[in-house]
This record gives structure tokens, C-alpha cells and sequence, in this order.
């Protein structure tokens, strides 16, 4: 299984350090900072990176005013996958999770991100979990294809014939799940 963490790209100088120490949210620019490289695809000036912190800051306290608004959970989410810090970004998911059921487009987001950034078993253990509740929580042809790869990639080189059992029961369950979806079974 690869492992790729997820980087950032950007130029962070230390008066945006500074800023946002100040502002608490120097967690989120430690972890950027650590995963920040050269590339020049994506660069994201001080300024940007600042009013992304702010942004973050300003729909942290829509959530906790507001734990119903749809639109400023989104954002978040979108907020926290730029910057990168996958700890609060797992958190502003399961958030959202616990409170909206989410579309295609977000769990397949969530899920992406997660397995860009598995670090140790724990996180493979982590993803599995999410999966299971993802295809229950949203019918879905694509999510369940994207959980049946994972798990054979999970299961790869099929030394033991329980492993073979164990991948072509998840494709069973797929079948039964998604196989009779209207416009995509």
C-alpha cells in the first residue's frame, strides 16, 4: 500500500507564523510548515495562507453557533483539506458526519484524503471503519468500488484461501448493496 503524505504548497514566512500564533492556530501552520515543499504548481502566498486561517477561524464559530448550517461545514471541511492538517480535518468530518448525512462528493473527499495520509496500521484500521459507515450511510456504485480497492490492495498477494473468501464476500455484499441501483447498477 502507498503511503503519500499530503503536502501543501506555499511559501509561509514568519510574520503568517506569527499571526497565527496569535490567533491559536498555530497547529495548523506547524503541520504545514512540516509538510510544505517547493513546488511551484501550487503556490499559495502569506497573505492567502492568512486569510485561509481566518476563514477557518470565522467558520469554527459559525459551527459552534450554528451546528445545523450545511454551508459552513462544507467550507470548513474544504478549509481544513487545503491547509492539510489531516487531525482537524478528520474532526471537522466526523463533525459534519454526526450531524448531516454526507453526499458522494464528500465522503469520496474524506475518504481520498485518509488514504493519501495513512501513516501506521491504526490509520488503515481508521479507514476501513470509515468505509463501513460511508456505504452505509450513502448508496453509492463509486464508494462501494472505492472500498472493494482498498480492501484488495489491503488483502494483495491473496497468499490464503480466507483472503480470497474474504475479498469475494465484499464484492458479494457490494453486488447485493449497489448491483441493483437504478442509473448506475
Amino acid at each position: 500500500f502507498v503511503v503519500a503524505l499530503q503536502q501543501f504548497q506555499g511559501g509561509v514566512h514568519a510574520t503568517a507564523l506569527l499571526l497565527a500564533a496569535m490567533e491559536g492556530k498555530a497547529e495548523d501552520v506547524e503541520q504545514v510548515v512540516s509538510d510544505s515543499s517547493s513546488d511551484d504548481d501550487s503556490e499559495m502566498e502569506e497573505e492567502d495562507f492568512t486569510a485561509l486561517l481566518d476563514e477557518i477561524a470565522d467558520l469554527e464559530k459559525k459551527v459552534k453557533d450554528n451546528p445545523f448550517a450545511y454551508d459552513s461545514h462544507v467550507a470548513l471541511v474544504n478549509a481544513r483539506v487545503k491547509v492539510g492538517n489531516i487531525g482537524k480535518m478528520r474532526t471537522s468530518f466526523e463533525r459534519m458526519s454526526a450531524t448531516f448525512p454526507l453526499t458522494e462528493q464528500l465522503w469520496s473527499q474524506w475518504l481520498k484524503t485518509e488514504m493519501e495520509n495513512v501513516e501506521d496500521q491504526e490509520d488503515v484500521v481508521y479507514i476501513g471503519q470509515l468505509f463501513e459507515k460511508c456505504v452505509k450511510d450513502y448508496l453509492s456504485v463509486n464508494l462501494w468500488q472505492m472500498y472493494c480497492e482498498f480492501f484488495c490492495k489491503l488483502k494483495e498477494p491473496y497468499d490464503e484461501a480466507e483472503e480470497v473468501d474474504e475479498v469475494r464476500g465484499l464484492f458479494e455484499e457490494a453486488l447485493t448493496a449497489a448491483g441493483l441501483h437504478y442509473t448506475q447498477g
